[in-house]
C-alpha cells in the first residue's frame, strides 16, 4: 500500500488534508476515514475548518493515540485479567513507595509535591520511550560519564523499578499499547476502514512510534 507524507506551512497542510479527505470520498461520500491527531482540541479545530470550506464531513472519525490503542486493544479474543488502574492511581502508588522506600539522597526533597510530580513525569517519559527498569539501571551503571551523579540516578532507577512493578499489577495504558500492536494486522476490520490519515503528530513517543510502525500496512 502506498504512503504519502506531506510537509509545509500549517495553512498548506490544512488545505492538503481537506483535499485528501475529499479525494478519498469522491466516488463514495460515506467512505470511512480515520484521522489520528495529537489532541482532541486539534480534532475540533479540523472539523470546524472543514465545515468552513463548505464541504460536508461525513463518516470521518478522529482518534488520538489513546483512542486508537484502546480500540485496537479490544480486538484480542482473550483479555488480560487485571484490575484497571484507578484515576490518580500512578500518584497514589508513588506516594506509597516514597513513604516506605525514599532513598536517603532524596530525603530533603521527598516532601515537596514538585518532587513527586517530577518523578511521575520522568517515569512516564521512560515508559513511553519503552525503557525498562533493568535497561535504565544497566545504563546508569555502565556509563562512566555519569559518575558525578551516579548515586542519584541509581536511586532513581530503584524507584522506577518499584513503581513499574506495582503499576504492572493493574491494567494500564501500557497494556493497551502492547495489545494494540499485537492486533495491528486486524486494524482494518476493527476500525471498519483501511484509511488512516495521521495529522499533526510531530513528536511521537516510543510506544506511539511502535504502534504506527505496526500499522504501516
Amino acid at each position: 500500500m502506498a504512503h504519502s507524507i506531506f510537509t509545509g506551512s500549517f495553512a498548506a497542510l490544512e488545505s492538503k488534508w481537506m483535499d485528501v479527505v475529499a479525494g478519498i470520498q469522491r466516488n463514495d461520500p460515506l467512505q470511512g476515514i480515520h484521522v489520528l491527531v495529537g489532541s482532541n482540541i486539534l480534532a475540533s479545530y479540523l472539523k470546524r475548518t472543514y465545515a468552513r470550506s463548505g464541504r460536508a464531513l461525513a463518516n470521518v472519525r478522529f482518534l488520538n493515540f489513546l483512542d486508537l490503542a484502546g480500540r485496537l486493544a479490544g480486538a484480542g479474543e482473550i483479555a488480560e485479567k487485571k484490575r484497571p488502574l484507578p484515576h490518580l492511581g500512578h500518584s497514589i502508588i508513588l506516594e506509597d513507595i516514597l513513604a516506605a522506600h525514599t532513598p536517603d539522597i532524596f530525603s530533603p526533597l521527598s516532601g515537596y509535591p514538585g518532587f513527586r510530580d517530577a518523578l511521575l513525569d520522568t517515569f512516564r517519559d521512560l515508559r513511553d520511550a519503552a525503557v525498562t527498569p533493568r535497561e535504565f539501571f544497566d545504563f546508569v551503571q555502565a556509563n562512566s560519564g555519569l559518575d558525578y551523579r551516579r548515586p542519584q540516578l541509581t536511586a532513581l532507577a530503584d524507584l522506577y523499578r518499584r513503581f513499574r512493578e506495582t503499576v504492572g499489577q493493574y491494567h494500564d495504558v501500557d497494556d493497551d499499547f502492547r495489545a494494540a500492536i499485537r492486533n495491528a494486522p486486524e486494524a482494518r476490520h476493527v476500525l471498519g476502514s483501511r484509511q488512516l490519515l495521521v495529522y499533526g503528530i510531530y513528536d511521537a513517543t516510543g510506544q506511539q512510534s511502535q504502534l504506527l510502525a505496526a500499522l504501516k500496512n
